[in-house]
């Protein structure tokens, strides 16, 4: 099977800690834009795909007034266009490069704010690299021992981390019992221990094992050498592509899991889907 990678595109999600609304953050910094409104016919079409109220508390429709549950709903964006580098022992190239395109909120009911920061990625870089570093970008524990020199050559990405305070002023450090001084890169992941990954994949050619070891963040070839350490058992492999996958189409597949949501396509019509 040839893997040759056509394109890659990645969000890394997280849920804020304190945040405040929308309106609050665009008058601290103008630089957030408000994702325009849906037209009518946009949102009529829509409305014939998914129910209203997943549409209303995702989306603000024109010349429509939210009801009170959704009257916060909001969706801000900040361009960033950045070509960032990583380097780490782990990756099994010298580098990892990629553009930091934008960031995302999403302002839901009961103050809760999820952010995304959208990545484009090389596609002359392999996969192998691109589970590599998607697995180190997810650990926002290894920021903090970046911030702290402890290691320091774990991990080096200057020009993300700068980004990401973007972000970070946003959320301030939440204390608690156990840990009163936790580390502000602790306000990314209110709930979880790590970011959420949701990646698009458009390849020559795709099978459920390479669904698998991109999915679970897994080298690629491990599912088939056996004698490899990551290489899973046969029967959790067939649980995991039996009850996780998503299939309807023979150009496209899907894989969700708890912290990843992965789509692997092939071909033009899937491109003109996911891209």
């Amino acid at each position: 099977m040839d893997n040759k990678l056509h394109y890659a595109h990645t969000f890394f999600c997280g849920h804020l800690a304190a945040v405040g609304r929308a309106s609050e953050v665009q008058a601290a910094d103008q630089r957030w834009q408000t994702e325009k409104p849906l037209t009518r016919e946009a949102y009529e079409r829509l409305s014939s795909i998914y129910y209203e109220s997943f549409i209303d508390s995702l989306m603000q429709v024109d010349g429509q007034t939210s009801g009170a549950v959704y009257a916060d709903t909001a969706h801000l964006t900040l361009e960033t266009d950045r070509l960032c580098t990583l380097r780490h022992p782990k990756l099994p190239a010298a580098e990892y490069a990629f553009r930091l395109c934008r960031f995302h909120l999403f302002f839901f009911p009961y103050d809760i704010c999820l952010f995304a920061m959208e990545i484009a990625e090389e596609p002359e870089t392999t996969l192998d690299t691109l589970i590599a570093a998607h697995g180190i970008l997810r650990e926002t524990s290894c920021y903090e021992i970046a911030e702290q020199g402890i290691l320091k050559s774990q991990i080096d990405a200057p020009e993300y981390l700068a980004l990401l305070e973007e972000i970070l002023r946003l959320c301030p450090p939440r204390p608690s019992a156990e840990s009163p001084r936790q580390g502000r890169f602790s306000g990314l992941t209110l709930t979880g221990n790590k970011l959420k990954c949701f990646q698009i994949f458009i390849l020559d050619d795709f099978s459920d094992e390479l669904l698998f070891e991109l999915g679970t963040l897994s080298p690629v070839g491990c599912v088939a050498d056996h004698k490899h350490e990551y290489s899973p058992s046969q029967e959790y492999y067939d649980r995991i592509i039996r009850t996780h996958t998503i299939s309807a189409f023979r150009n496209w597949k899907a894989l969700a899991l708890v912290d990843s949501f992965t789509v692997v396509a092939k071909g033009r019509t899937a491109a003109q889907m996911w891209v």
